[in-house]
């Protein structure tokens, strides 16, 4: 037999070999990298139509737990994933409320339990806790739909659902999940206010935490960060939140002749100046008659004037002469500033006076000096009569009814000591009528009512117009009415009232500075700005400007359809 040597037989062999190489290596990559990667993008699939699902899951929860329905159900889609009820007893998801009082020093603490409903497929979750929806990730977690959280700054509205039910499945199936409230007749545990917590706010608070304990807290924060006026700090190490409720800038000084959160009005022939009582009287200006308002400044004719600067949080209408800074986003092409435009100020707010002035009526109420005036009477002892010529001395009063009829003098011995008057009555000044003050310490009005004035009343009129002698203090929603030819030198501390002129408005003269929410003075008229004022020793600032909290615990139970 005879052996032939051939390399071409070689070349072949090595051919298939390395044919059935490729084909072992193609194998193994699709084994070892294709099929996870299929596997991976339906769980990604699988994931993404979950996290439809429980969107759909969170606007039947709203009905249930904070709307009219008693009862929803809805089917989820396993797909080798899991679906259940987590209650806070299991693992404890919960949002804490805590209320710091700056005088006792006491923190006061409220805990408002969650629970969750869970899907869970590998490492990935999807979450429905607290009345939003919420995903997570590996690498972390994001909000999906948020939850019921409403803030502005004034009032916090936070209804929070929590889960409770006992109920789990998993598989390749589907899961139909019923949800209903708890108790059909009283589902919702009002948690702020109540029997002991009350709004408006203590006076006293100064700092309001919400904590939030959760798997899922950095998706919380992330969404707290998008809403303003909020402080945020995280604590991965105890997947937890800490939320500090802000309000915008407060000012609590006056360093304006008018300041307003929303409008300032000027009509035809309006003055603004200013002086300094400690000094002198208003008939030594100083050029400083300077307004704000937080949206607009509306001046009304070619003789209006603003002696100062004017700041406005957007635009300044209408015409007349400014001889100060201006800021503002927009200026009309009809009012004369020597100075260029600046940039429009910041939006402010105005400080709460509602925990201050009740605060000041419930005390006066109990406890008052209404024995040594002769012209309180009553049943209780608590209405001004005006029958005879009238003095109040020193001492806290509370009015259930104050009126004066026209040309009465009412007058205030503050010699020894201060008048406080407290009163939920509107307060009615006749044409003519007077108050005079006779000391050196203040007249404080504390209003949560009407203040209205007939023509030619005068109030606090002294040599040096000292405008710190009169103070009017209001938490009232309800205007401040001036009418004609009114003289008053005093101040208006109103954060939530409209100051208007009534009848025209026409020659009238404020000494002293108005802080309001809305401001209106039409022909003729003047406001001196006091600038002693600029370092009165005011008790605006205690607090804080958030004066309403609405928290409820609204009661939903999972469980299988």
């Amino acid at each position: 037999m005879t052996f032939t040597d051939s390399e071409k037989a070689d070349a072949e062999l090595v051919g298939h070999i390395i044919i059935l190489s490729i084909t072992i290596v193609g194998i193994s990559m699709i084994a070892l990298v294709g099929i996870p990667a299929i596997y991976s993008f339906q769980d990604m699939a699988t994931v993404r139509n979950a996290e439809q699902t429980y969107t759909m899951l969170d606007s039947l929860a709203s009905k249930v737990a904070l709307g009219e329905s008693t009862v929803q159900s809805i089917d989820i889609d396993l797909k080798g994933g899991s679906v259940s009820v987590i209650p806070n007893s299991s693992s404890p998801s919960y949002i804490l409320f805590e209320f710091t009082n700056a005088t006792t020093g006491t923190t006061t603490g409220i805990s408002v339990p969650m629970g969750k409903i869970m899907y869970r497929l590998g490492d990935r979750d999807v979450v429905y806790e607290g009345g939003g929806v919420w995903t997570k990730y590996p690498s972390g977690s994001v909000m999906l739909s948020p939850p019921e959280f409403n803030f502005n700054g004034v009032t916090l509205t936070f209804p929070i659902v929590n889960v409770s039910g006992n109920f789990s499945a998993g598989g390749k199936g589907t899961a139909s999940l019923k949800i209903e409230k708890k108790n059909s007749t009283n589902n919702t545990k009002i948690i702020y206010p109540n029997a002991i917590y009350q709004n408006p706010l203590d006076q006293n608070l100064t700092t309001i935490n919400i904590t939030i304990k959760s798997e899922y807290y950095d998706a919380w924060a992330d969404y707290f960060r998008t809403t303003s006026l909020l402080n945020v700090n995280s604590f991965p190490s105890d997947k937890k939140v800490v939320v500090t409720l802000n309000s915008p800038p407060l000012i609590t000084n006056f360093s304006y002749g008018v300041l307003a959160s929303e409008k300032v009005f000027l009509g035809n022939g309006v003055e603004t100046n200013s002086y300094n009582s400690s000094t002198g009287n208003h008939t030594v200006s100083t050029g400083n008659g300077s307004i704000r308002a937080g949206k607009i400044i509306e001046m009304r004719h070619d003789n209006t004037k603003i002696n100062g600067d004017a700041k406005s949080g957007n635009i300044i209408l209408g015409k007349g002469t400014i001889t100060g800074d201006i800021w503002a986003n927009q200026i009309d092409d009809e009012i004369v500033h020597p100075r260029p435009k600046k940039d429009a100020v910041k939006d402010v707010s105005l400080g709460n006076t509602v925990g201050l002035v009740q605060g000041k009526i419930n005390k006066y109420k109990s406890i008052n000096d209404n024995s040594n005036a002769s012209c309180i009477q009553g049943s209780p002892r608590t209405i001004l009569v005006t029958s005879s010529p009238c003095t109040i001395s020193k001492g806290n009063y509370y009015l259930s009814s104050f009126s004066l009829p026209n040309n009465y003098v009412l007058k205030f011995d503050t010699t020894s000591g201060p008048v406080n008057i407290a009163t939920d009555s509107i307060i009615t000044l006749g044409t003519a009528a007077n108050l005079t003050i006779i000391g050196n310490n203040p007249v404080r009005i504390y209003l949560n009512k009407n203040f209205v004035f007939s023509p030619q009343v005068e109030i606090n009129q002294n040599i040096n117009d000292t405008s710190s002698l009169f103070q009017v203090i209001s938490s009232s929603n309800d205007p401040i009415e001036i009418s004609t030819q009114i003289q008053f030198t005093g101040f208006f501390w109103a954060p939530n009232s409209n100051v208007l002129t009534k009848n025209g408005g026409n020659n009238i003269n404020i000494y002293g500075a108005v802080v309001a929410k809305f401001f209106e003075i039409n022909t003729g008229a003047n406001v001196y700005f006091d600038e002693a004022l600029q370092d009165f020793d005011s008790e605006f600032s205690i607090g804080e400007i958030l004066t309403y909290l609405y928290i409820t615990q609204n009661e939903m139970v999972a469980s299988m359809n």
